[in-house]
């Protein structure tokens, strides 16, 4: 009869385990194959003020507005006591919207009052209705976990979004500023991406990764689009590795941050989006109008598009790979194809020898010592390693009206024209270097024009 018992408790026991797995929201892509994701960040949300309310109405604003699929809080959310009180308050009010939601921890949450820990912050938001995060099993930081976004048909992960505890700052006191994402952090990173990427048959899944702190690699964007107030991204001054392992891993190629209540803009630098969101809390210090980051992925592509949201209004729409705008597809003068016929397929190429050829100026006033026609733009035509230049000049059909982004990668200099617009400017010797540029086109043939100077060691050009 004990025995009887103890089989019925375990059924039922098993039966409402599958019940409470079965009411866990589902991370999917939508039948267009598109999966939205709203970023809060620096609510500093102070339960015994009254402007959490205008916090609440704005963010209750966005959602109504953007339909998200996600809620992404990264940092500095609940920073007054008493911080429990504030973070069921918020618990509550996003559990009413519906979405799923998730966060992430900032350095000032721990600061809300003596004694609580971020251990203690997780612990209050497991169970929550709508909450899909984790507070992880790193021995550093807390909150690091993965959330697998599944294809619109089919239960495969199609994009992996990470969770990365930024950490607060260092226990040495000789080491001043912010602290770093720490070994074991990457240990976790590199292992659950080396794993989705098995499960993929070797192929990176394409993902996100949300901190609260930017890294230091932000400080490296050369272009940027949107608000940046002065020159300090308040970051650690000490690398992490983080950078060097999303490369290496091949799946993030986007990155968001908080912390900076005055940035909201975003780049690209080693083939990875990096941004900041909007500070969204009324409670919080800024200069800008209080929204969220808003980022639409794309099913079965590594693209998305992203923008920043107040609720009735949007700003600064960005797409990624590309790294255009749309500001610039709006503001940009469109360049008219010329009226012409290619009278064959191939680049027309004029090589010269001789002399130092440190930049492209210098193949202006020497004579090629031979011309022809190659398949593609290439250095295959040069019977000399150093000190030799090429001119490449081709037509290239323009699929449809839009704003292009090309790019030379060279060493040593290199140069590309459209339609005798100068594009991209890598001139000079140097190692191998990127460089881009982005032109407004209409449909049809445009004429493209490269030049290269190889001055000595290393011969490369890639055009794209």
């Amino acid at each position: 009869m004990k025995r009887l018992l103890s089989v019925l408790v375990l059924v039922v026991l098993v039966m409402l385990y599958s019940c409470t797995k079965s009411q866990e929201p589902q991370l999917k892509f939508n039948d267009k194959g598109e999966f939205r994701i709203v970023q809060f960040t620096d609510l500093h949300w102070d339960p015994g003020m009254n402007k959490k309310q205008g916090t609440m109405d704005l963010m209750r604003k966005v959602i109504e507005s953007e339909k998200p699929d996600l809620v992404i809080l990264s940092g500095d959310v609940i920073t007054a006591a008493p911080a429990q009180s504030g973070w069921n308050e918020l618990a509550d009010f996003l559990s009413s919207t519906g979405v799923p939601w998730c966060a992430t921890m900032g350095n000032h949450d721990f600061e809300a009052e003596p004694g609580i820990s971020k251990d203690d912050i997780f612990g209050w938001l497991e169970g929550k209705s709508g909450y899909v995060g984790s507070k992880g099993r790193c021995e550093s930081g807390v909150g690091n976990f993965a959330l697998a976004i599944s294809g619109s048909k089919s239960d495969k992960p199609a994009w992996i979004i990470y969770c990365i505890d930024s950490n607060d700052y260092p226990l040495d006191i000789e080491i001043d500023g912010y602290d770093w994402i720490r070994f074991d952090q990457l240990a976790w990173y590199n292992a659950k991406s080396k794993a989705y990427t098995a499960s993929n048959g070797g192929k990176p899944i394409p993902s996100l990764a949300y901190l609260h702190i930017p890294i230091p690699e932000y400080n490296n964007l050369r272009e940027i689009y949107g608000n940046r107030k002065g020159a300090s991204i308040s970051s650690s001054r000490i690398g992490s590795g983080l950078m060097g392992s999303i490369l290496e891993c091949g799946d993030v190629c986007g990155m968001f941050a908080g912390h900076v209540h005055k940035n909201d803009y975003i780049g690209i630098i080693d083939g990875v989006a990096m941004g900041f969101g909007r500070t969204t809390g009324f409670d919080a210090s800024c200069p800008l109008k209080r929204g969220g980051r808003v980022v639409v992925l794309k099913e079965g592509t590594r693209e998305f598009s992203t923008w920043i949201s107040t609720g009735d209004s949007t700003e600064y729409v960005y797409y990624y790979p590309s790294g255009i705008s749309l500001q610039d597809e709006q503001t940009m003068e469109y360049l008219p194809a010329v009226d012409v016929e290619p009278e064959g397929r191939g680049v027309r190429f004029d090589y010269y020898e001789g002399g130092r050829f440190s930049h492209t100026a210098a193949l202006e006033k020497a004579i090629p010592v031979r011309s022809g026609i190659t398949p593609n733009i290439s250095l295959a035509e040069a019977t000399v390693a150093d000190s030799m230049g090429f001119c490449f000049n081709a037509l290239i059909d323009i699929p449809e009206r839009g704003v292009y982004r090309f790019y030379t990668y060279s060493d040593d200099g290199s140069k590309l024209w459209i339609d005798d617009r100068l594009v991209v400017d890598n001139d000079g010797s140097h190692n191998a270097w990127r460089a881009d540029g982005k032109v407004a086109l209409e449909a049809g043939y445009h004429r493209l024009k490269v030049m290269y100077v190889e001055d000595y060691m290393s011969q490369v050009l890639k055009v794209g």
